[in-house]
């Protein structure tokens, strides 16, 4: 008789185990999920602030010459930037790309993009937001 209590004993101990296994595997494929995200939009941030810093004021240039950091053009570096980004738009969800400022030959742009989460949303668990920011300097002439 004292057998049959052990191996119900057993069932609900391995049920247990596999359900804080199961849980845990949900828990950490939801981190990887938001890691890679995360670094995804650094990667696609990054870009957008180098094709930005290549926005150079073209007529600025031709006016006083290209000696030193080339003055860059705030409408130009915008088109590019978010040029960028709207050719990589379809790998996030719902993509806000800002261009946070452009200082003499300095481009800072910040991105934010929402990542649903695999498992844990179907729980009921909501989506995160990830952001991410990039500087870039334009080159200089040389």
């Amino acid at each position: 008789m004292s057998e049959d209590r052990e191996g119900g004993a057993i069932s609900v101990l391995v049920i247990g185990v596999m359900g804080f296994v199961l849980a845990l595997a949900s828990v950490m494929t939801a981190a990887s999920a938001v890691f890679l995200t995360r670094r995804d939009l650094a990667g696609l941030c990054d870009g957008a602030a180098l094709a930005g810093a290549q926005g150079v004021d073209v007529a600025d240039v031709y006016r006083q010459g290209a000696a030193g950091p080339l003055p860059l053009s705030g409408p130009r570096v915008a088109g590019r930037v978010h040029a960028y980004a709207a050719a990589r738009a379809a790998d996030f969800t719902d993509l806000r790309v800002a261009l946070a400022g452009v200082e003499a030959a300095r481009v800072h742009v910040a991105c934010t993009a929402v990542r649903p989460l695999p498992v844990l949303g179907r729980l009921g668990v909501g989506p995160r937001t990830v952001h991410a920011d990039a500087v870039a300097d334009e080159p200089s002439a040389g």
